[in-house]
């Protein structure tokens, strides 16, 4: 086999090894424990660790969640304050 094709081959093989790896471990086993809980616990970590804005953040979404929702309805935020 030529190196071209020797290095192609070797790039598949790379990426359908990932794509079934990432499929095993999203993948939904039921509730009971299985040999891979301990690497879909660390999966769920890291996303929820990734995905979830800190306190400071959230308490800048409120903020700005306020500010908009003011600029948008002025008369609701005028009843508000009578």
């Amino acid at each position: 086999m030529d190196a071209a094709k020797d290095r192609l081959l070797r790039r598949v093989t790379i990426g359908i090894t990932s794509v079934v790896a990432l499929l095993m471990i999203t993948a939904d086993y039921g509730p009971h424990p299985h040999a891979l809980s301990s690497v879909t616990r660390w999966w769920d970590a890291g996303k929820e660790w990734f995905l979830k804005p800190s306190d400071k953040e959230l308490a800048e979404l409120e903020k700005l969640r306020k500010s908009y929702d003011s600029e948008k309805n002025p008369a609701e935020e005028q009843k508000g304050r009578k």
